[in-house]
């Protein structure tokens, strides 16, 4: 993500949804009151979130976008459900792509 602009991709865990806010839009990473959320694939499944260290497995967690392309580090365990497959997502600030493992 490369706008100019700093924004946080927020995930709802229990709702399986998530949603893109301009940084300049909140407070301490939390979600702005009247946000809309898009619902996650059918095909998808989101475990839980890391970011910077702390797992979340409830709630919002935000991942930052910095205005310039990288982001902060975060790991998110995700399952295909058509194939019952899990995957590690690996978002490293220091690489550009970003790395999947298979659990």
């Amino acid at each position: 993500m490369t706008s100019g602009r700093t924004h946080i991709l927020f995930f709802n865990l229990e709702e399986q949804s998530w949603v893109l806010v301009s940084h300049d839009e909140t407070i301490v990473k939390k979600v702005p009151d009247g946000v809309e959320y898009t619902p996650i694939s059918d095909d998808l499944r989101i475990f839980n979130v890391m970011v910077n260290g702390y797992r979340y497995e409830s709630g919002c967690p935000g991942i930052i976008f910095f205005a310039d392309g990288s982001r902060e580090y975060a790991e998110m365990e995700i399952e295909n459900i058509k194939e019952g497959k899990r995957y590690l997502l690996k978002l490293n600030p220091y690489v550009v792509v970003p790395e999947i493992q298979s659990l």
